[in-house]
C-alpha cells in the first residue's frame, strides 16, 4: 500500500473557542496515533488547513469522516499526492493558530485564509502546502 499526503481547507460553521480546537486535536491525536496517520492543522479566524499523511485507504476514509463533521463546511481537497516519506512524521497532529502571526508572513495567503473557499482554491494547493511547511519549520520540527 502506498503513502499519501492529502491537504484540505474548510471553514467553521460556528465560532470555535480554544477548548473546541483542543477537543479536535485530542481526538485527532488519539485516532491518528492508533492508525499511523501524521499531519498538521492550521487555524485562523474560522478557517482550517489540514495535512494528513498515511496509508492511502486509511487517509481517504478519515478524510470522508472529517468532511462530514458538522463543525466545519466547504471542505475542499487542495492537494493529494503519493509520497515516499512523511513531512510531519513526528506529529500525530501538529497545530498552529495563525492568529497573531505577523501580517507580512501571511500576506500571500490571505485570499484563502479570509474568504469563502471555492474550487479556485484547488489551484492554490501548492501554496497551501508551502504554508504548512513554513509553520512546520517555525514550530521547530
Amino acid at each position: 500500500m502506498s503513502l499519501i499526503s492529502l491537504v484540505y481547507v474548510s471553514y467553521e460553521t460556528r465560532r470555535m473557542m480554544a477548548e473546541d480546537i483542543q477537543s479536535i486535536l485530542d481526538s485527532a491525536r488519539r485516532f491518528n496515533s492508533l492508525n499511523a496517520i501524521t499531519g498538521m492543522l492550521l487555524y485562523r479566524k474560522g478557517y482550517f488547513i489540514q495535512a494528513l499523511e498515511g496509508e492511502q485507504d486509511v487517509v481517504k476514509a478519515l478524510y470522508e469522516k472529517i468532511a462530514a463533521d458538522p463543525r466545519h463546511q466547504g471542505c475542499l481537497t487542495v492537494h493529494t499526492s503519493i509520497i515516499q516519506e512523511r513531512s510531519f512524521s513526528r506529529w500525530s497532529m501538529g497545530y498552529k493558530d495563525l492568529e497573531g502571526i505577523a501580517p507580512e508572513k501571511l500576506e500571500d495567503y490571505d485570499d484563502f485564509l479570509q474568504s469563502p473557499i471555492t474550487p479556485d482554491t484547488i489551484e492554490k494547493g501548492n501554496r497551501v502546502k508551502a504554508l504548512l511547511e513554513i509553520f512546520r519549520e517555525e514550530i521547530g520540527y
